[in-house]
């Protein structure tokens, strides 16, 4: 579009991601994919700026997604 501003800046934005966050980590971890996916949307929320936000989101899902985490968050932006 022609605004300035990015379309994700909501929460409502965010929550609309939340069925592709469930399919797309229910294959990538033990962890059940509902509570991830509001974790993932939680690290979304917060403030970081854009430049850091795939090396944040990296640090904190490593645990849960272990060798599939840089793949996931690549998707995930690219996604949003």
């Amino acid at each position: 579009g022609a605004s300035g501003g990015s379309a994700w800046e909501t929460m409502e934005d965010y929550e609309g991601l939340r069925p592709w966050l469930m399919r797309s980590l229910a294959p990538l971890c033990e962890a059940e994919p509902e509570t991830l996916a509001d974790y993932v949307l939680s690290l979304l929320k917060n403030d970081v700026p854009r430049e850091r936000r795939r090396a944040e989101l990296a640090r904190e899902l490593q645990d849960f997604l272990e060798g599939n985490t840089e793949g996931f968050v690549r998707d995930l932006l690219e996604a949003m």
